[in-house]
């Protein structure tokens, strides 16, 4: 699990180097209406909002728009040779797409870690002020359990927001998110994202769509002229 814990330190460097970013988010919450995850929570056992789950009953999926697929995997074999760990990436991440959308299966993560590698792609792959990475989390037997979160890109890289299924909103404060193995979400009374708007945006039908492993496209890309589409 080196790879996963690269990423966070990579994350912590650059929140540090974007200080003035942090420093605007902070002045600026003065100035907003207080939605729930601008508020730095307490750790997840002192937070009376606290949800706990078992994460283990989840499948993971990262959703990415406007980024080209080759730029995807670059980064992940990149961020892999790093950590001299390129068989977690291999055996660990599946991919497919549709239109201008991918969609990437991770399995064997943890609650932190998965959270982490949202935030990862989002800081690597950010066009806008719009989110156009989002993690989604479906429950093996509970449908209404199922969420989907994005980051908070006005508070440097450290909150995430989200919905259940059923319409509750959380927040997650990146810090705290791996004090507990049941995690850190934190109910909301705000209504900062609508689950079934977001998921009509997305391309959920990817999720039962037959994947393919990283380790087998790479495979693909090293043996053949032309890559496969989608991947150029």
């Amino acid at each position: 699990m080196e790879v996963l814990g690269i990423i966070l330190l990579f994350i912590l460097v650059m929140a540090g180097c974007v200080g003035y970013l942090f420093l605007w988010s902070k002045v600026s919450r003065l100035f907003k209406k207080k939605s729930h995850h601008y508020i730095e929570p307490p750790v997840p056992e002192k937070d009376k909002d606290w949800y706990p789950i078992d994460f283990s009953d989840y499948s993971c999926f990262i959703f990415i728009n406007k980024v080209k697929g080759r730029e995807i995997l670059d980064l992940l074999y990149s961020t892999g040779y790093q950590a001299e760990d390129l068989d977690y990436i291999y055996k660990n991440f599946e991919i497919n797409y549709k239109g201008s959308w991918y969609a990437i299966k991770v399995s064997n993560a943890s609650f932190e870690d998965f959270k982490t590698l949202v935030i990862w792609f989002e800081i690597n792959f950010a066009i806008d002020y719009e989110p156009n990475v989002y993690g989604f989390c479906r429950h093996k037997t509970k449908f209404l359990q199922d969420y989907l979160f994005t980051t908070d890109k006005g508070t440097a890289y450290e909150d995430l927001y989200g919905s259940f299924r059923n319409g509750q909103n959380f927040g997650i404060y990146l810090p705290n998110a791996g004090l507990n193995p049941s995690g850190n979400i934190s109910l909301s009374r705000n209504n900062e994202m609508n689950f079934n708007i977001t998921a009509s945006k997305l391309p959920m039908e990817c999720i039962d769509m037959e994947m393919i492993s990283l380790e087998k496209l790479f495979e693909i890309l090293n043996e053949q002229s032309f890559p496969p589409k989608g991947f150029e």
